[in-house]
């Protein structure tokens, strides 16, 4: 969590029993709060992966175990189709161009959840 004491100024903090008092006076003096989305509240993994496989599907690559996809989170798609599959420019563009697949999903990350939701009841009032 990223805690800011004064403006201008921020650290990262692990959020402790103890803190908890601090943390509601720290964030109650903000009218918004930003979050990362890919990553930090939701695991990518399962709608990447659903995706790169349906793509190779379609260029006649199966794909029989799904971590061996892991490698495409992070890096730029084009450069994983190109590095890990050996597509050249036009090939990996015309992958990058499909339609999406259907069954791509996300999910929250689960201990997120009730921190979301406490967030929201918050902003509620």
């Amino acid at each position: 969590m990223l805690r800011r004491d004064k403006p201008g100024t921020a650290q990262n903090v692990e959020i402790g029993d103890g803190d908890r008092n601090q943390m509601k006076k720290t964030t109650a003096k903000y009218e918004y709060v930003l979050f990362d989305l890919d990553g930090t509240l939701t695991d990518p993994a399962l709608g990447i992966t659903n995706s790169v496989m349906y793509a190779l599907k379609k260029f006649g690559i199966s794909v029989s175990d799904r971590s061996e996809l892991f490698r495409f989170i992070g890096p730029p798609l084009m450069y994983s189709f190109k590095t890990y599959y050996g597509f050249d420019d036009e090939k990996a563009k015309l992958a990058l161009d499909l339609p999406p697949a259907e069954n791509l999903k996300t999910r929250f990350i689960p201990a997120l959840q009730s921190c979301l939701r406490s967030f929201a009841l918050r902003a509620a009032g």
